[in-house]
């Protein structure tokens, strides 16, 4: 498994990527806490790509770790863009900073899987004695990490909370990451569903109580053992249903017949029902779109990272990245009550099956496999 080259269309959107973040640092209110914004939010997405190819790879040392780092850095960022109250003259600067960490860590990655020989395939992979004891000693390390979490803890009641929050967000987000990689759309609508629900509870906690660091241990506690458990309920519920990664690749079909349109249909309905249902119309549509196009964003650069070609990630990075901060911001702004998370949910849903159907259409017309070739 090698890993791809840049092409000169990767180098093209990076070079003007660049420049048009140079250029809006001009606008913000203080330009070295926006450039450490940057810096941070750059690192946080190169860890991320990592966690996400990581996940859908055959060892969970690899992955636990990379989720341990990429949950410390992007509680770090998130802390800073809720300080800020999400004010869109950070837009740019985070987009580009977070499309520069996505390529970052994809190459990274591929790099990593390359030395290690570590593969998508892990369907006849036994674990070597190595990774046993690697993983032992993974595990002893989340214990201690959980010693730490009730010594430094102000309030254990409100740590074990977050610590199981977050638990359940990355163990439904290691399932959706999975689910959007095979082709089955019932396991990926079931999925979407449970993920938006553990997500939006975990960070309406976190938020409403204004990102505090002494939730920061039990964040990413929960975070690596949520990580790993749902890396591997996901591969064995995947090999349970046949599901796999590349099978549209020999398939004849159109790239919009991948799209699961009755599906999409019918989501599309019970959301207009939902949200007619709890008034307020107008700011509970457009969360329901805007979360859409983050889902199928989402969808789209979760599959890229998975990928062959470099110029199909940084463009889907571009999009999703940009769409999370305004979806975010929405939500940020309104309060988090309860009311919005069934469009967001329901909308999500819709945006994550959508673009996991567009991006098996780009994939078979590119021919962007699942391994990393030349």
């Amino acid at each position: 498994m090698n890993e791809t080259k840049p092409t000169r269309w990767d180098m093209r959107i990076l070079v003007m990527l660049a420049v048009v973040g140079a250029i809006s640092l001009v606008f913000t209110n203080n330009v070295i806490a926006t450039v450490v914004l940057m810096i941070s939010a750059y690192v946080s997405n190169a860890s991320y790509s990592m966690v996400s190819r990581s996940a859908v790879r055959d060892s969970k040392l690899y992955h636990g770790f990379t989720t341990l780092f990429s949950n410390f850095i992007f509680y770090l960022v998130l802390k800073q863009l809720v300080t800020e109250n999400m004010t869109l003259s950070l837009f740019i600067p985070y987009t580009v900073a977070t499309v520069y960490g996505s390529y970052t860590g994809a190459k990274t990655s591929q790099r990593i899987e390359a030395f290690f020989g570590i593969t998508a395939d892990s369907a006849n992979k036994q674990p070597t004695p190595q990774s046993m004891l690697a993983q032992k000693i993974l595990l002893v390390f989340l214990c201690l990490l959980g010693l730490v979490v009730g010594i430094v803890s102000q309030d254990i009641i409100a740590s074990l909370i977050v610590a199981g929050l977050a638990f359940g967000d990355n163990i439904t987000f290691s399932i959706l990451r999975r689910s959007r990689n095979t082709s089955n759309t019932t396991y990926h609508i079931f999925a979407s569903l449970l993920k938006s629900l553990a997500w939006y509870i975990l960070f309406q906690s976190l938020t409403i109580k204004g990102m505090p660091f002494m939730l920061f241990i039990p964040y990413c506690f929960g975070s690596v053992l949520g990580g790993i458990s749902g890396q591997s309920i996901s591969g064995w519920v995947e090999k349970k249903i046949g599901a796999t990664a590349d099978g549209h690749l020999k398939s004849n079909l159109a790239w919009y017949e991948f799209i699961p349109w009755k599906s999409v249909l019918a989501l599309l309905l019970i959301t207009v029902f939902a949200v007619l249902y709890l008034g307020n119309v107008e700011i509970l549509f457009a969360l329901a779109g805007l979360s859409a196009l983050q889902q199928i964003s989402f969808s789209v650069v979760s599959r890229s990272r998975q990928r062959n070609n470099m110029t199909y990630h940084v463009i889907a990075s571009i999009f999703s990245n940009g769409v999370w901060f305004l979806t975010f911001r929405q939500l940020q702004i309104k309060h988090w009550t309860d009311e919005l998370f069934v469009p967001y949910a329901l909308g999500g849903t819709i945006g994550s099956v959508t673009g996991v159907g567009l991006s098996m259409g780009i994939e078979k017309a590119i021919g962007a496999s699942s391994e990393s070739k030349k």
